[in-house]
């Protein structure tokens, strides 16, 4: 019977996760055959905030105004979410996705996925964008294998479906 309950709860908390879940990252490179270096910023369109990769995630957590979306091209604002910049308009992003995209180790071309981040003091970037891993994606720097999507709805459910299978485990070596 206590299995049972454990295996209910931890069921229950997979399943939450992966429904509040929303968060996507993004990796960025500074050109379009992804050669040079990244960063990553992670974006949740439900929950309306945008963070940049940092130690202080209240310091990087911007929130998102003015937000959007036409076509293959989403446009936002961001403002400080936290500290004493609070409601501080701290930039502009244009986001240009191409849900068409295929690419491959052999066929690396990211020039309809850009990112144009213009911060608070008129300072103009453009990156280009992949929401792979790019380790994993393309096999470099010791990843190897097959990449996948990053996102944590995906991550939760994977999680969640291990524990299920797990508890069904436990439960038919019982018997």
């Amino acid at each position: 019977m206590m299995k049972r309950a454990l295996l209910s709860i931890l069921m229950f908390v997979g399943l939450a996760l992966s429904v509040s879940a929303q968060e996507e990252e993004m990796f960025y490179f500074r050109d379009a055959k992804a050669t040079q270096s990244f960063m990553r910023d992670f974006i949740d369109r439900k929950a309306m905030t945008y963070r940049f990769d940092g130690d202080s995630e209240d310091e990087c957590t911007m929130e998102m105004k003015n937000y959007k979306k036409n076509g293959n091209t989403e446009t936002f604002d961001i403002y400080a979410k936290f500290g004493y910049e609070k409601g501080k308009k701290k930039g502009h992003i244009t986001i240009t996705t191409d849900p068409d995209l295929v690419v491959s180790k052999d066929n690396v071309d990211l020039s309809k996925q850009k990112v144009t981040i213009k911060d608070e003091y008129g300072t103009k970037n453009l990156y280009f964008m992949t929401t792979k891993q790019w380790n994993k994606f393309f096999g470099k720097s010791g990843g190897g294998g097959e990449g996948g999507s990053l996102n944590p709805v995906e991550k939760a459910k994977g999680k969640a479906k291990d524990l299920l299978n797990a508890g069904k485990g436990l439960l038919k070596k019982k018997k």
